[in-house]
């Protein structure tokens, strides 16, 4: 996340870019505690 706040901060990255990288990073965080939560389930 800090790496993304970086290019951002030296104009590297257009703000629509960063958006998308960030919607992406969310989505699998999302995924990953699902899936998480589908194994405590199961067991």
């Amino acid at each position: 996340m800090e790496l993304l706040n970086k290019l951002l901060d030296e104009k590297i990255l257009d703000s629509d870019l960063y958006y998308e990288l960030l919607h992406g990073y969310v989505k699998d965080e999302m995924l990953k505690r699902k899936r998480k939560l589908s194994k405590t389930v199961n067991y």
